[in-house]
């Protein structure tokens, strides 16, 4: 066996060379440090992001978005990820709150524009968070079901060869 470790990203890969066998998938040490800091700053937002929601929210879901607030951030694990998409999906509400087209408010999640990366809290989204948001903001928001149409035509009409 003949072992051998690599970088991916923020992790190491340790496998054996000649099975090509992962043995291991650990993350770097500027990594997990990276994540604590963003974990520490999203957590102090937590009060933040419920009152801003209540400010966008329908009003019949006031109380249930500071619940989706504290169950996103209640593991420790998930609350980098969950806290960017909760930022997006905050950004994307005040935006239709405040009167904007429908394309203007999907900027801060729009994962296949390669000109404007979509990055809250250190974190680019994925396309999954895409459409978490974009199912967020279409139950919470008054003008959701107009901003997820947007979304599922324009993602739909775009190319699949053009991936970040």
């Amino acid at each position: 066996m003949a072992i051998k470790q690599t970088n991916i990203g923020s992790h190491i890969v340790t496998y054996d060379d000649e099975t090509n066998a992962m043995l291991s998938f650990e993350p770097t040490d500027d990594y997990k440090a990276k994540k604590e800091k963003v974990t520490a700053e999203i957590l102090a937002k937590k009060e933040e992001f419920k009152q801003r929601g209540a400010s966008v929210v329908k009003q019949q879901f006031t109380d249930n978005w500071g619940a989706l607030v504290d169950n996103s951030l209640a593991d420790l694990e998930q609350v980098w990820y969950n806290g960017a998409s909760i930022e997006a999906a905050l950004q994307c509400m005040e935006k239709l709150s405040q009167g904007l087209s429908v394309e203007e408010a999907y900027t801060p999640i729009d994962v296949q524009n390669l000109d404007n990366p979509c990055v809250h809290y250190g974190m680019e989204l994925s396309g999954w968070q895409n459409h978490s948001v974009a199912s967020v903001v279409g139950f919470y928001h008054e003008r959701g079901q107009e901003f997820c149409d947007y979304r599922n035509n324009y993602v739909n009409n775009r190319t699949s060869g053009k991936h970040r």
